[in-house]
């Protein structure tokens, strides 16, 4: 027994002392070791500013120029003749022959069944290409587009009113009269509606005589506007879908608004889309204003009214009818 508590000893004091060896190395090896010192703190750099608010600069996002498309028109089963299509706003001048149009068909409104914000403009241009005749449907002008649409409706469904007006006020007796409860509301078809032009249409074709109508700018430079057309809504929408593609998110109201005014302008020292955006954005608001105020007086822009009777009075008053593109294919 004695000798079992003496071994046991043994062991203890050998294992206190290998500790107490090993310690003594450690603490010679850190004192002989280069003290690690933490790298400097790196001062913060300053931002450089962006080459400009929509960070479509230079540098910055970029968006791609729009070429011109012919599109060609399709061959079609003549189940009818065309009809031509009288009555445009534009007074139909500038297409050089008359336009002719035909019904829809099942393909049609199945195609439009499928539209979304990326292929309105395609299907759009498809669906003329078939259905118009005398015409590019690139080359359409945006004040007849809505009239145009609604003729190819009526043709189709010459009984089927449209998404009626669910209230109005009588300029001639000041009732105000609502459409009866679970109702349509009161009906509007396209023989009730006019499409009326926005100042005088002969003076604003006159000022287009050579192709555009150009003015100076406040700051000098000279610039050349275009009447819209639908090659110009097709550019906003290759534009904007750009943007959501590479951005990852749906473009800016404000900057869509931009690029509308940008497509139809041709200024001075802007060499691409991107030029007259930046350009376009950084305009004082005053000569913005004198800037707009010049490029309205030379476009055609499409008022839409609808031609009611007042319930009290018996007048016939016209009211006006906003177009919107979901609920006309929606009516469909």
């Amino acid at each position: 027994v004695r000798q079992r508590i003496l071994l046991q000893s043994i062991q203890t004091v050998s294992v206190e002392l290998l500790r107490i060896i090993l310690l003594l190395k450690f603490r010679k090896h850190r004192s002989q070791a280069p003290v690690q010192m933490p790298p400097p703190v790196q001062p913060p750099q300053p931002q450089q500013p962006m080459a400009d608010p929509f960070g479509v600069g230079p540098g910055q996002y970029r968006f791609a120029d729009s070429q011109p498309r012919k599109v060609v028109p399709q061959q079609v089963h003549d189940y009818e003749a065309f009809s031509e299509i009288r009555g445009l706003p534009s007074t139909g001048a500038l297409y050089g022959n008359p336009i002719s149009g035909q019904a829809f068909k099942l393909m049609d409104l199945l195609m439009l069944n499928d539209i979304d914000s990326e292929n309105i403009t395609t299907v759009f241009n498809e669906l003329y290409a078939r259905r118009l005749r005398g015409v590019d449907p690139e080359d359409i002008l945006s004040c007849d587009d809505p009239y145009i649409l609604h003729w190819l409706r009526a043709s189709s469904f010459p009984d089927q009113p449209l998404p009626g007006i669910l209230w109005f006020e009588c300029p001639e007796c000041g009732q105000r009269n609502e459409a009866p409860a679970n109702s349509n509301g009161f009906d509007v078809g396209f023989y009730n509606l006019d499409f009326s032009i926005v100042g005088d249409v002969k003076s604003i074709l006159a000022k287009h005589a050579q192709g555009y109508y150009a003015f100076r700018l406040p700051d000098g430079r000279e610039c050349d506007v275009y009447l819209r057309r639908r090659s110009h809504d097709r550019m906003v929408d290759e534009a904007v879908n750009q943007y959501a593609k590479d951005i990852g998110k749906p473009m800016p109201q404000y900057l869509r608004e931009i690029i509308k005014a940008a497509v139809v302008l041709e200024i001075e020292e802007c060499e691409n889309l991107n030029d007259k955006i930046n350009y376009l954005s950084n305009m004082n608001v005053g000569d913005a204003t004198k800037m707009f105020e010049e490029i309205n007086a030379a476009s055609l822009t499409t008022v839409i009214t609808a031609r009611l009777k007042c319930p009290k009075c018996g007048k016939e008053v016209k009211v006006f009818y906003p177009f919107r593109l979901d609920q006309y294919i929606s009516s469909l």
